[in-house]
């Protein structure tokens, strides 16, 4: 009976204090229940159904094309930050070039690219080698490993793709820049290289 004497007296400060306390527990529970999903997008987003090509042209060019797609299943939109796909041959018999690099293709943050909640996008690529100095590199490589028994031409040789899908969380806006603590959060970092993702 004193409890309800206290409240009669007291009833805007203990229907406040309930107001607020709900409020809170809403608001906490709401922000649980985002960071769970942002979590989740980061591991849901992922790079599928890689295709990589290799024709000799008659000319004796080499093209080189990729074609690669980004899956996002999740209920937000990602803002692409950059695009970057290379192709390069491992030639560890070099210690003065390693890697033969052939192709290499970078996009920059660009106004309206995104992938949409719940779509995919496919992302294509297609480079020419001519220059005759990288094509006499490729012979080498060829050559030294047929010597070593590998039967590889121009079109079946290790090449090796690297792609990076690199993209925000479109529905949080903050500073990128200055809000540090943030960025990882709210970013989806991917990569593709041949025989796999990571």
């Amino acid at each position: 009976m004193a409890s309800w004497k206290i409240f009669k007296e007291h009833w805007i400060v203990v229907s406040l204090y309930f107001v607020l306390s709900v409020f809170f527990l809403a608001g906490g529970l709401w922000s649980a229940l985002m960071y769970g999903s942002v979590v989740k997008a980061q591991t849901k987003v992922v790079l599928e159904n890689p295709v990589e090509a290799v024709a000799l042209h008659a000319n004796g060019s080499l093209e080189l094309t990729f074609s690669i797609d980004a899956v996002n299943p999740t209920q937000f939109r990602l803002n692409i930050i950059s695009l970057d796909w290379s192709v390069y041959l491992t030639n560890s018999t070099s210690r003065t070039e390693p890697v033969i690099s052939l192709a290499h293709v970078y996009v920059g943050s660009t106004i309206g690219a995104n992938v949409s909640n719940r779509n995919t996008s496919t992302f294509s690529y297609a480079a020419f080698v001519s220059n005759p100095a990288m094509l006499s590199k490729i012979r080498g490589f060829l050559n030294y490993s047929s010597a070593e028994g590998h039967a590889y031409t121009f079109e079946s040789a290790p090449y090796i793709h690297e792609f990076r899908f690199y993209a925000w969380i479109d529905d949080f806006t903050h500073n990128y820049d200055r809000e540090e603590y943030l960025n990882e959060l709210v970013r989806i970092d991917t990569r593709y290289i041949t025989g796999g993702t990571t």
